[in-house]
């Protein structure tokens, strides 16, 4: 999934990006009809599949500069981890 950010420099938007693979632990876990908010726990878990939450796409975007805070804050999924 994606979510498109307004660029600190004003030069158009960028993409922010949740990446979810289909593990054998994610599928049985939709399986299973987890609440997404557990899904969101194994995504921020599986960095070494190759998975990333928005909020760490976002600080990631943040801390290099392309995004300003107040753009990163109001697309966060969960604005209380992101502060």
């Amino acid at each position: 999934s994606q979510r498109l950010l307004k660029r600190a420099d004003k030069r158009g938007r960028v993409a922010a990006q949740e990446i979810l693979l289909n593990t054998a632990t994610i599928r049985e876990r939709i399986i299973k009809g987890d609440h997404p908010g557990v899904l969101r726990d194994y995504i921020s878990q599986g960095a070494n599949y190759g998975m990333q939450t928005f909020d760490s796409h976002l600080f990631q975007l943040f801390s290099e500069g392309i995004v300003d805070y107040e753009e990163a804050w109001m697309h966060a999924t969960n604005r209380d981890d992101f502060d």
